[in-house]
């Protein structure tokens, strides 16, 4: 099932390179304030609950998806950044890509793909699979829990910088 597939050696490397890309956008940060967007899927908070002379590390909270391969990228970007700067990671199966189904036979596929060019990618549903607009309504619902989360890290102390 495509959900237990694992990283390549390739991906390994690049989620590695990510995690570089992303610590230097801390340290940036904590040096001088810099909070440039980017494309990875991170919300970027500064801490300001404690004393300590952590208080301005840019922290990060990850949100993914449960699949493998996944989860196996963001141990590699982890294992670059500092504990300290992570705030938590959570795994959410509404950020799961689109399911297409459970295809055994190649030509059942290929018949099933020249229905979705015909009938239209964002409505066609895959036999045993979903739509476009499924998975629409299931990432809406997850950014509505993810603006709930920011509301509680806000009243936890965190001061949301950055979202991308």
């Amino acid at each position: 099932p495509d959900w237990r597939c694992t990283l390549t050696k390739r991906g390994r490397q690049q989620a590695k390179e990510v995690g570089y890309q992303l610590l230097q956008k801390i340290n940036r940060a904590n040096t001088n304030g810099d909070k440039e967007n980017d494309d990875n899927e991170t919300i970027t908070v500064n801490n300001n609950q404690n004393n300590d002379s952590n208080d301005d590390d840019e922290k990060i909270i990850f949100f993914h998806s449960p699949y493998e391969r996944t989860q196996e990228t963001l141990d590699e970007i982890i294992s670059i950044i500092p504990p300290s700067n992570v705030v938590g990671t959570y795994a959410d199966p509404r950020l799961s890509q689109q399911q297409k189904g459970n295809f055994q036979d190649v030509n059942e596929l290929l018949v099933a793909q020249e229905e979705r060019r015909r009938y239209g990618r964002f409505f066609y549903r895959y036999p045993s699979g979903e739509a476009g607009s499924d998975v629409y309504h299931r990432v809406s619902s997850f950014v509505s829990s993810l603006f709930r989360n920011c509301v509680q890290y806000k009243d936890h102390g965190y001061n949301l910088n950055k979202m991308t």
